[in-house]
């Protein structure tokens, strides 16, 4: 047996190699790879009232959130939350899109950031939704306050990582809404669509009780 036929069968044989390897790997994908749950209800421990601390006051807020869980057979990683679409109820009871231009992504509650680096196979971690502050002392806290709103009702801020100037992500009051979102990880296809439904009537309280009956109505469905 010559070189070139030795040569040439070491390079079959490591191509096959590579072939088996990466076929293999294909597989566990498809057996084995992240799947997605939302799980939530209005109240604790998904909301709940947090006393944030300004340069100049303390402000009463009221945070919704949702537990991302992964209910697959690998762990996810680098997982992101994005809101794919806000729609608003209109005076036909017709649910319409509200156009947006900045990126749609939702923080991870507690590492303030949009991407959480890696979510084990059957545990969940809180993904934030939105939040309403006291609205008398929104204008304290930067971002939190649309010129000639009521200074009497609720903003309900939709927790984007990036938050535009023109404070598109802040919702009107005495408003329905329908939030549209999906989990993305770099190791499994998009989630199932999600949606949010948000009855925001404008009405502040500082007990979570009245706020997540009065204050607020929320649920949570999904599609497919």
């Amino acid at each position: 047996m010559t070189a070139d036929w030795l040569t040439a069968v070491g390079t079959l044989g490591l191509a096959l190699v590579a072939f088996a390897t990466i076929f293999r790997d294909r597989l566990r994908e498809l057996r084995w790879h992240p799947e997605w749950k939302v799980n939530f209800q209005s109240g604790r421990p998904d909301c709940n009232r947090i006393l944030q601390i300004s340069p100049s006051d303390s402000i009463e807020t009221h945070y919704v959130r949702a537990r991302i869980q992964n209910v697959g057979q690998a762990g996810a990683e680098d997982v992101e939350v994005s809101v794919v679409e806000v729609r608003k109820r209109e005076a036909d009871h017709v649910f319409r899109p509200i156009p947006m231009g900045t990126p749609w992504n939702l923080i991870w509650a507690h590492i303030n950031s949009h991407v959480l680096p890696r979510l084990p196979v059957g545990s969940e971690r809180h993904i934030d939704i939105g939040h309403v502050v006291d609205p008398e002392k929104r204008g304290l806290i930067p971002g939190e306050d649309r010129r000639g709103s009521d200074p009497l009702k609720t903003l309900f801020c939709l927790a984007l990582f990036v938050k535009s100037n023109t404070t598109e992500y802040l919702l009107s009051p005495a408003e329905e809404y329908e939030i549209d979102f999906r989990v993305f990880a770099g190791n499994a296809k998009p989630s199932a669509i999600f949606t949010f439904h948000l009855n925001h009537r404008g009405k502040w309280f500082v007990d979570e009780a009245s706020m997540y009956r009065d204050g607020l109505g929320m649920s949570m469905s999904h599609k497919g």
